[in-house]
């Protein structure tokens, strides 16, 4: 059972469809390196390695394994909405 006998072991979840579920997943989730296919507790997992920290999805099923992944909350203020008039004034 030697895995590097062949090119690439094929699984039903490339390592881009695993990127894109866990960036899904993670808001504003940031690459820090390609993911990369290791065994995770028995299955054969990817390792997705972000800012936020370390995600796993299964290499079978796409399901995530583990989200170690620490959430960023981006509080945006939007202005635009009537050119900043304040809002709640009753004259």
């Amino acid at each position: 059972q030697l895995l590097a006998d062949s090119a690439a072991p094929s699984f039903a979840i490339s390592a881009d469809t695993a990127v894109a579920i866990v960036l899904t997943t993670v808001r504003g989730g940031e690459l820090t390196k390609p993911p990369e296919l290791v065994d995770y507790m028995g299955a054969a997992a990817y390792e997705v390695s972000l800012v936020q920290g370390l995600v796993y999805v299964d290499a079978n099923t796409g399901k995530i394994l583990a989200n170690g992944a620490i959430p960023i909350v981006v509080v945006v203020q939007d202005n635009s909405d009537n050119g900043g008039g304040g809002g709640g004034s009753a004259s």
